[in-house]
């Protein structure tokens, strides 16, 4: 515990020294105005549990200001607040992933933003999940929900013409009651993986699934092929699960190594980067594309620079789990399952906080 404390009044001294530094160059109304808002925010979410648009929004702008020092300082209270699970069974999914494979994992991705996990998904979980996927309709404006296109065909080369849109979600209820899917989602291995980065329970707060295709071969700024970083929580961490293969041709990820520790100042605010703006301030080892095999694991702190690559060819489809450390910031789904397996149902009352957003019939 005196570590922490430690680690806790380096941190406000390093949000102290950056908030100064700020003010130098910075209206001192608008600073005040920004903390009073995510002050107000916070407050309103400890009691209520939700986050007013406009603390959201503050927050996402204090990162900017502060280099996310400030998310940092904030984490560590509820890291502070809300400890660990003592215990976890986490051979789970991925098989016999001891502690130390586990504490390397972690430490890795604290260095560089992201690490490639050592095991994959079996390849019957991985086959399973892409025959449901290829099968269930699935929508690409989430704005019409209830315009669907069907995947059945999404390995014939006619039906490319067929698509509007470069990416197309599966919906998030029909996800969750697919058996395999589950198997992953109520996995003890992501959980401690995660817990270990974040450094207390860890809220799941987002699972989804895409595809993508190659519609312009061209960046498609809505679909996340500019660089860019997420903010829609404090801190968090999550896992991307390659389920076709992927090359540099079909929609290979890219990561900014270590651009989640500091970020130049011009790089800061809120919005999609070109290749061209992150290459003048990242030397070209550090822009990483990571290729592999389906079934592939990467575990990644979003909060630095990533893009998914436009696709030129072929598809790709990605499942991705996102933990965070607590549900301050956008707005959250919850979901219930109907088509609960027993140990799904066994893992949410094992770790309530962790799956706090999902339900099931009794």
């Amino acid at each position: 515990m005196s570590n922490l404390f430690k680690v806790g009044k380096e941190k406000i001294r390093l949000v102290r020294r950056i908030l100064l530094k700020w003010l130098r160059d910075n209206s001192l109304t608008r600073l005040i105005s920004l903390l009073n808002r995510f002050a107000n925010g916070m407050k309103t979410y400890l009691s209520e549990g939700h986050t007013p648009p406009v603390s959201y929004y503050a927050m996402r702008e204090l990162y900017a200001y502060t280099d996310g020092h400030l998310n940092n300082l904030m984490a560590l209270c509820f890291e502070l607040y809300y400890s660990s699970y003592k215990i976890i069974n986490y051979k789970g999914i991925l098989g016999d992933l001891d502690r130390n494979q586990i504490g390397k994992i972690s430490k890795q991705t604290e260095k560089d933003g992201y690490s490639i996990l050592p095991v994959k998904l079996p390849e019957s979980v991985v086959s399973d999940i892409l025959d449901f996927a290829a099968t269930i309709p699935c929508f690409s404006d989430s704005s019409y929900p209830e315009k669907l296109i069907s995947f059945r065909e999404a390995y014939s080369h006619d039906s490319v013409n067929s698509f509007e849109n470069p990416t197309y979600w599966i919906n998030n209820q029909s996800l969750l009651e697919h058996q395999p899917v589950q198997d992953i989602v109520f996995d003890e291995t992501f959980l401690l993986l995660a817990q270990v980065y974040l450094g207390c329970k860890p809220i799941l707060c987002l699972v989804s699934c895409w595809w993508s295709v190659p519609l312009n071969r061209e960046p498609e700024f809505g679909s996340a092929q500019f660089y860019h970083y997420d903010m829609g929580r404090l801190k968090c961490v999550r896992f991307f699960f390659y389920l076709t293969d992927v090359t540099s041709k079909n929609g290979s990820h890219c990561y900014v190594k270590s651009s989640h520790r500091s970020k130049p100042k011009v790089l800061r605010p809120d919005g999609r980067k070109t290749d061209n703006e992150i290459s003048q301030h990242y030397s070209e080892e550090q822009c990483v594309e990571i290729c592999g095999e389906a079934g592939t694991i990467i575990m990644q702190d979003p909060s630095g620079f990533h893009k998914g690559k436009a696709l030129e060819a072929g598809y790709r489809l990605i499942l991705q789990l996102v933990y965070s450390v607590s549900l301050f910031g956008s707005d959250y789904e919850r979901i219930h399952i109907s088509m609960c397996k027993d140990k799904s149902k066994k893992m949410m009352r094992a770790y309530p906080e962790t799956y706090t957003l999902f339900s099931h019939n009794d």
